[in-house]
């Protein structure tokens, strides 16, 4: 990808005249931080994916900017848009389109991964609990009959 011309309101501001050459930048722009977030997704190193979150956000601020500019260009110009425009917008649109939904398949199971490990633990604590917890038919300590043991040395947040 060619050099970065936008990177804040201003140059959209001072890049005007190419409005839909801006918002073809910005969309893939914010496609290659969601591909480079997917791989990092599929290899579960999840506490990588911060550090593109605050330009995600950026980018995406910039991102309704451009639109708005392309359509207020748009309507004030009065003209329709090149096929070369077109096409430039369709096919950003559609590579984004996949790289976004890669991107979705691939947090939705690394959430279902976490759910299940956290669900395992949750488990383990309650039947570690469980069975050594409270009285049992005999009168003795634990519902195991064993000697009330010490904590187990983890805490579980179910909450996500």
């Amino acid at each position: 990808m060619r050099n970065s011309r936008v990177k804040t309101v201003r140059d959209l501001e001072l890049n005007r005249n190419d409005a839909v050459e801006n918002l073809v930048e910005l969309i893939a722009r914010l496609g290659a931080i969601l591909a480079n977030e997917t791989i990092f997704l599929r290899q579960m190193k999840i506490s990588e994916i911060k550090a593109f979150q605050k330009e995600k956000e950026e980018l995406i601020l910039l991102l309704e900017k451009a639109k708005n500019q392309v359509e207020s260009a748009a309507m004030k110009q009065a003209r329709e848009f090149t096929e070369q425009e077109k096409q430039e917008l369709a096919t950003v649109g559609r590579i984004f389109s996949e790289i976004a939904m890669e991107n979705f398949c691939e947090l939705k199971k690394a959430r279902e991964v976490n759910r299940r490990v956290i669900g395992c633990i949750s488990s383990a604590a309650s039947d570690y609990f469980a069975a050594t917890r409270g009285y049992n038919r005999k009168g003795g300590k634990g519902g195991s009959g064993r000697k009330l043991e010490a904590v187990p040395p983890f805490t579980v947040n179910n909450v996500i």
